[in-house]
């Protein structure tokens, strides 16, 4: 069966692409979860118009992405203070809620999301550690954070 990508779905192709699948794939999960539609007349004609719009939002994503690193990149590091125990381990943790937090109140505004931010663990301990921004497919930009014990 021949389907029409709606978007990119890994080892099978990217967006626009007409690919061949199994019509039991297509049919129970290609079609009904809006991945695909099926290869016919109406459908590539529907899909060459909705291509055009996908260009122009894609491009306003890139010209985002580029606006979030150029505000980003002003600070080399963020420094977050927080209260440690006789070991110099953080109380807690730091993760993507207090990093997108520290960042909120800096530029006082959210223009960075959650899912933006890359982060394997939460940060537990003392010292500098080094946080990825992902904001659209390459736009990536890296930040280190230090954390420093709180004074009382």
């Amino acid at each position: 069966m021949k389907v029409i990508l709606l978007k990119k779905i890994a080892n099978l192709g990217n967006s626009g692409e007409i690919v061949r699948v199994k019509s039991g794939f297509a049919r129970n999960f290609l079609i009904p979860y809006k991945k695909a539609l099926l290869a016919n007349k109406k459908n590539l004609d529907f899909f060459s118009r909705k291509k055009e719009d996908l260009i122009i939002q894609e491009k306003k994503l890139i010209q985002n992405s580029r606006k979030k690193i150029n505000l980003i990149s002003k600070f080399s590091n963020i420094i977050i203070f927080s209260r440690i125990k006789k070991d110099n381990k953080i109380f807690g943790s730091i993760g993507k809620k207090e990093i997108l937090q520290y960042l909120k109140n800096l530029y006082k505004s959210d223009f960075i999301e959650k899912k933006e931010i890359i982060l394997n663990n939460p940060i537990k301990k003392l010292g500098i550690h080094k946080v990825k921004f992902q904001f659209y497919k390459n736009f990536q930009y890296d930040i280190i954070i230090c954390v420093l014990p709180k004074k009382y």
